[in-house]
């Protein structure tokens, strides 16, 4: 998931302000190895998972994102923030679902309120992930 946060947070402004040419840049600078990962067998890849889901995405979301990254000192820091309170809301005993919610909640701090729909749609393919046996 990191590396789908870093690479969301290197998508230029100017492109996710029209859907045709954040999909074109898409196709044109999403590494050859999460494509090839998506192909041969995503099911073992974490970075295919959030290439998928940054494709999914429409580009007032990924807008929002990276504010929240932004705010938040960098997609690196968003991440191990998100991170740290995942795995303390799993330990309490939270399912993946609330755990991602709890984890969203802290590491959006203050942007919260504005971000609250694109994080929990960005997560909602990881608990699909979990749910089947393959996230984490």
């Amino acid at each position: 998931m990191e590396k789908a946060f870093v690479f969301i947070e290197s998508i230029p402004d100017e492109v996710l302000k029209d859907d045709e040419v954040y999909q074109q840049w898409l196709q044109e600078n999403i590494p050859a190895e999460w494509t090839t990962s998506l192909r041969v067998n995503w099911l073992e890849c974490g970075t295919a998972v959030g290439a998928a889901l940054i494709g999914s995405l429409p580009p007032a979301k990924i807008l929002k994102l990276k504010e929240t990254f932004k705010a938040a000192g960098g997609a690196v820091k968003f991440f191990q923030k998100f991170k740290s309170a995942f795995d303390d809301a799993r330990k309490s005993g939270l399912s993946y679902a609330d755990a991602v919610g709890v984890a969203a909640r802290v590491s959006g701090g203050q942007a919260w309120p504005e971000v609250q729909q694109a994080l929990l749609d960005f997560f909602a393919v990881g608990a699909v992930a979990a749910a089947c046996g393959i996230g984490g």
